[in-house]
Order: structure tokens, then sequence, then C-alpha cells
């Protein structure tokens, strides 16, 4: 029978056992009443283990990994802070291969903590703005514990959790994560046309989070009957749908419906979402399955990256030695861009970081990182234009790719080009 708890009264010892595993939603999927919780009481839960995936808020300190094994999905948002006491031992992981990993034991689980919407009359919990892997982590996990929000949307997709399958309620009623549309430059808008030069009418489009992949979304309003199957939707879709560019009308699969496994934007985003039927959540074990993308003719997967070095190999993980990214699905949808027969797989990026102090072009990769390899390298854009890679050799590639790299940087990444191409 599925108990109710207030807040105050939660003891989580009541339901971890000393050496669980502990899964909970990411992103606006994570439950802050419930990570509190873990982040007050860790030191009386006997030694447990966590798989982490993103955080938008610094709710756990990172003094919890004393108590907490941790295992992280990268160094993005506000993981990184582990990295400073040398506990952010994170795993290297496609994330449509994240449930698969689950479901086989691989990363255990024996509790979920999840956030849902309530009840609305048809006897299960909604998982509302993220369907992602905590599917498989609940059908996985002995004991599930949902925080209630009251302030949740109802969505569509594989958000369906019987009421029978939770162990514990914690209702809450408390502001949703919200992530504000970053701000846009001259460089972005730049890289965003130069994105949108590419990308067809009809395409079905995927894209990351920031600045660069908002600016290619603006970019794209003039389109016509673009489709989106996504990890991650933010608003900027809604402004798409609005402006008529976004329609799903000649979408292979899903005809008429956005697809993604995260939703991630502001109350707008949220109310556009509530029980709208031209959505659909679903498992990334879906959303980033090769198997599903392969049956889009058109598909665009528009995504960022720390560096690219002159043969084409990408680092989306690490800049300056620093955790700052993880792999996601950025080689689950650009190899399937590759291999869709009108797609594209970009990487688009500002062709300096760090105040404009050092090139993101660069002769080697700093961290020895390698997210996606080079074979894997299709297309990259930054503000000063597109280099084409796929099909053509490491000495065309780098001309290519310093041709796009910052004017301050060209003399000498031609001459780091003479040594290793």
């Amino acid at each position: 029978m599925t108990k109710t708890i207030a807040p105050a009264d939660l003891d989580l010892s009541a339901y971890i056992r000393p050496g669980d595993a502990i899964i909970w939603g990411q992103l606006t999927a994570e439950p802050f009443t419930l990570t509190e919780a873990i982040n007050t009481q860790c030191s009386e839960l006997g030694g447990i283990r966590a798989f982490v995936g993103l955080s938008t808020r610094e709710i756990l300190a990172p003094e919890c990994a004393e108590h907490i094994d941790f295992t992280f999905s990268g160094g993005a948002v506000t993981n990184h802070r582990f990295a400073r006491d040398g506990a952010l031992n994170t795993l290297p992981v496609h994330l449509s291969r994240v449930p698969m990993h689950i479901e086989a034991g691989d990363i255990p689980c024996d509790v979920a903590l999840i956030q849902a919407a309530p009840d609305d009359g048809s006897g299960t919990l909604n998982l509302a703005l993220s369907t992602d892997y905590m599917g498989a982590a609940i059908a996985k996990a002995r004991t599930v514990i949902a925080e209630i929000n009251t302030r949740l949307p109802h969505t569509n997709g594989d958000t369906a959790i019987p009421l029978e399958r939770i162990d514990a309620v914690v209702p809450s009623d408390r502001a949703l994560a919200i992530f504000k549309p970053p701000v846009i430059g001259d460089a972005e808008r730049a890289i965003g046309a130069h994105i949108a030069r590419l990308v067809p009418d009809r395409a079905t489009i995927q894209m990351g989070i920031g600045a660069i992949p908002d600016a290619a979304l603006e970019a794209l309003a003039g389109k016509r009957d673009i489709g989106v199957h996504t990890g991650l939707l933010t608003e900027k879709i809604v402004d798409l749908i609005d402006a008529g560019a976004l329609t799903n009308r000649y979408k292979e699969i899903d005809e008429g419906i956005c697809v993604a496994a995260i939703l991630y934007g502001t109350e707008r985003l949220y109310r556009w979402a509530h029980h709208n039927e031209k959505l659909a959540l679903r498992s990334a074990a879906s959303t980033n399955s090769p198997a599903t993308l392969a049956n889009f003719g058109r598909l665009f997967a528009i995504n960022s990256a720390v560096e690219v070095d002159l043969t084409g190999q990408i680092n989306g993980e690490v800049a300056a030695s620093r955790p700052v990214g993880q792999v996601g699905g950025q080689i689950d949808y650009g190899r399937a861009a590759l291999l869709s027969p009108g797609g594209r797989g970009i990487i688009a990026l500002r062709s300096t970081a760090r105040k404009g102090s050092v090139s993101t072009i660069v002769p080697s990769l700093s961290a020895g990182i390698v997210t996606t390899a080079r074979t894997d390298a299709d297309t990259i854009v930054t503000e000063y234009g597109i280099a084409e890679l796929a099909g053509v050799p490491v000495a065309i590639r780098a001309r290519r790719l310093i041709a796009i790299a910052h004017p301050d940087f060209r003399d000498s990444l031609a001459k780091a080009a003479e040594r290793v191409c």
C-alpha cells in the first residue's frame, strides 16, 4: 500500500538500505524535496551508491561524497563542483544506452526517486517533464518514492506510472526547474544563419541546449514543415510552431508529433505541453535509438562541443582540464544523421573561448578526450562559416577547419597543420 509522508516527516532510512543503489530524475525531472532529504540524511544511510544525471541546482553538497559513492553521467551544469574533491566519477555512455544499462544491472538501481504530477483520475501518476531513463529505473527498483508536485503538467507518451508501483508519496507544491533562454550574441546569430543554410524544408531536427542551438532554431523560422525528434526540447520549439515552420507533417514516423525525452524551459513551455496531443515524451532508449533514428530520411543533428582538432576529432566533455559536458546524445544523433540519406551531423561552436583568448579549432585536443571520433565527423560550423569533413582526407579537413577558425589563430593553426596532418 502506498504511504503518504509529509516532507518534514520523511525518513529515508525506512526505505533505503545500507549499500543500496539510487537513481533519481535529472534536470527538470529532479525531485528537489527528495534530493534535499538525501543531502541532509546521507550520513545516516549507511554507505549508499547513486547514479546522477544533470542537476540545475546545487542541492547536493560535495561533502555528500564522504557517504555516497557517486557515478555521474558527466560534468555539465552543476556536477563539476564534485571534481574539486575528486568525487566526479563519470560514466562515459551514450544516452540511448543508459536505460539498457539500468535494465542489465550495469547501472544498479534498488531505489528510484521520481517527480510526478498527481493522479488525474486514471489511477496513474505522470512523469510530466521527462521520461529519459526513469522508466527503466522504476521497473528495476525494489522501492519507488514519488514527490508529487501539484504544479506539474500532464504530458503524453511513456509518462504514466501505475499508483500501485509507488511505495511512498511525498506531496509538494514547489517551483519547477526553469531554464531561461540564454542571451544570443552576434557570433551565435551568425552560426545560426549558417546552420539554416544547411537545413532544408521537411527536415527532422535534433538539437542540444544553449545559445547556439537556440540561435539555430530562431534562424529556422523561415523554413516549412520542419519536424522534431530530440532528446531535449526547449521553448524555441514553441516559437517555431507559432511561426508555422514546425509542423511534423512529413516525419517518416510520429507524423504530426514532437518527440522528446526531456522538456526544459519556462512555464510557457510546460503550459504548452499540458495534455498536448502533438507532444510525446519517450524513453531515451527510443528518442536516441539508432534503430528509431534510421527511419528519418532528412535527419539534422545540431549539437555543440568544446573544441575540434584539425583532423575532425571532437571533444564535448572537458575544457581546461575541467569537466563541463557529457557524451549525452551527440554520437547517437551524429551517427544517425550520417546514415540519413539527406541528413547532416552538425557540430556548432564559437571560434574562440575564454573571452577570445583560445581557439576552439585546435591542433590536438587539449584534454585528450575524444567524444566523437574523426570517423564520425560530418559538418563543423563556427561564426566564420561551414567546414564539411565527411569523406574528406585529413589534410583537406585541416584547411577547411582553419578557414572557419578565428582569424587571430589561423597562422598558428596552419603551421601546426604541417606537423599533425
